[in-house]
């Protein structure tokens, strides 16, 4: 069974025994989506194991050389920044210091430097070609209801449509995720635009290879699945209980917080090296 919102909402009000109507199933999932945040992305991006790391690419134009930190970085924060040349060769920009720009002769980049939240390409580029490559963490997105998710029965690739059942309210108007329905409930496509949003099913700007029936498509930014490895899911629940147990003064917070953390070092101790019979090779480049 996948650990889902519905499975969150349930194991909260059962551990934390929880006043029934006190809380609304959004208000439980607010709880765990706070938790996820301050409490266990940190954990997890301790290890430094590539964990919640996304690309996106953005075609470089001639004359434009301020390309924008993606708006679903985390803390704004880019992993790795890379120049996709046309003939598939990938080059690796360095990094450098606004001291250090001293021309505005445009050119082929071949480093960057940060400016505000914008990645800003040296030199300028001359023309329009090759494709920016930007990693980043990739903020977790919100938990909602599983009714405000849907679940893909059918795909048409040629069509580029999904066949769903439609949650209330979504139209046209909205951007769309597509999201993996099995661990690790990866963001396969993010910030999609639909043409037609009806008759049981959607048509979206693009469908990637990987989506297939039983992954599930929600608004942007938002999910009915924790980003977060599944071993960490029950630690998850009782920090979120923790939480709603605080908010109404109640006086069993103090041990709840109490599993929480015993919770947390048992996740914490299984994320070390994430390919434990390949250490990292350093100083050397994949040609």
């Amino acid at each position: 069974m996948a650990f889902d919102s519905t499975r969150i909402v349930s194991q909260m009000t059962i551990k934390g025994s929880l006043p029934e109507g006190r809380f609304t199933p959004q208000e439980l999932l607010d709880f765990a989506y706070d938790s996820l945040l301050s409490e266990f992305v940190p954990v997890v991006l301790e290890t430094r194991e590539e964990y919640f790391v996304y690309p996106q690419d953005f075609p470089i134009n001639q004359g434009q050389a301020s390309y924008f930190v993606p708006s679903r970085a985390m803390n704004g924060v880019l992993r790795e920044v890379k120049l996709v040349k046309a003939d598939g060769s990938i080059v690796d920009l360095t990094r450098i210091d606004l001291e250090d720009v001293t021309s505005s002769q445009a050119g082929t980049p071949n480093s960057f430097y940060m400016s505000g939240n914008s990645v800003i390409l040296h030199p300028t580029p001359l023309v329009t070609q090759d494709t920016l490559r930007l990693y980043y963490f990739i903020r977790p997105s919100r938990l909602v209801t599983t009714a405000e998710c849907a679940v893909i029965t059918a795909i048409d690739r040629n069509a580029s449509t999904a066949t769903i059942s439609i949650p209330t309210g979504w139209t046209t108007a909205n951007t769309f995720d597509l999201v993996r329905g099995r661990a690790h409930f990866d963001i396969l496509a993010l910030d999609l635009t639909s043409s037609s949003v009806a008759g049981g099913s959607i048509t979206l700007s693009s469908i990637p290879d990987a989506l297939v029936v039983g992954d599930y498509v929600t608004l942007a930014e938002e999910t009915c699945f924790p980003a977060l490895p599944p071993e960490g899911h029950v630690a998850l629940v009782q920090s979120a209980v923790t939480a709603a147990l605080e908010s109404i003064g109640d006086p069993n917070a103090g041990s709840s917080a109490q599993k929480t953390q015993v919770l947390k070092q048992s996740f914490q101790s299984i994320l070390k090296t994430r390919i434990q019979g390949a250490p990292k090779s350093l100083g050397t480049s994949l040609l």
